[in-house]
């Protein structure tokens, strides 16, 4: 059982680094439409 535990650990972290990673582009995205259209 300590292995899928370890597992689901693993996934949430991918999960939420690939969230994050998607937010901060979307982020970078908006700030470079307002810098190029302002």
């Amino acid at each position: 059982m300590y292995n899928l535990h370890g597992w689901l650990l693993l996934f949430l972290v991918i999960h939420v680094a690939i969230h994050t990673k998607h937010l901060i582009n979307i982020n970078i995205e908006l700030d470079i439409n307002n810098t190029v259209y302002p």
